[in-house]
């Protein structure tokens, strides 16, 4: 009857997470303007960030503009370097760059962070990412269950 329940609550859980509203936040590598920064602010001061995939992006050389340029340049529908398209190569964070974002902006209401950026084999050749986009979504603090605080002890 244990595991049932366990399975009845875990599929329960499951689903609250999947039905949550997901955000996306874009930003430009190695950009010298705001367009730069990843802002993860859109959850309220009693819900903390559950961080649930993070990407590089590179536009196909045709389609990049500096990102030097000004902050609109950088969004610019379908060209900018930070805009995504469906024609666009993506590829997951690394694992130290993904522990990077975990550790600054998990469990927390909001973070800024800059857009991190890695070598990626895309459209024939090995080039530099032009974007980082982060997907994520604000969970309630009550509904998180704390396994190392003080709280919860253990029995010898």
């Amino acid at each position: 009857m244990g595991i049932i329940a366990v399975l009845v609550f875990a599929l329960i859980n499951c689903n609250y997470v999947l039905s949550l509203t997901i955000y996306n936040v874009t930003a430009c590598r190695e950009s010298s303007n705001l367009c730069a920064e990843l802002h993860l602010d859109k959850c309220s001061n009693n819900s903390m960030m559950y961080l649930s995939e993070m990407k590089y992006g590179r536009k196909n050389e045709p389609d990049i503009i500096s990102c030097n340029e000004t902050e609109q340049a950088c969004f610019k529908d379908g060209v900018g370097c930070c805009s995504n398209s469906g024609r666009d190569c993506f590829n997951n964070y690394t694992a130290r760059n993904a522990y990077d974002i975990y550790k600054m902006c998990s469990g927390k209401s909001e973070c800024v962070s800059r857009a991190a950026g890695h070598v990626v084999h895309c459209f024939d050749k090995y080039a530099w990412t032009t974007y980082s986009t982060i997907w994520h979504s604000c969970i309630s603090v009550s509904d998180v269950i704390r396994f190392c605080d003080d709280a919860v002890t253990s029995t010898k």
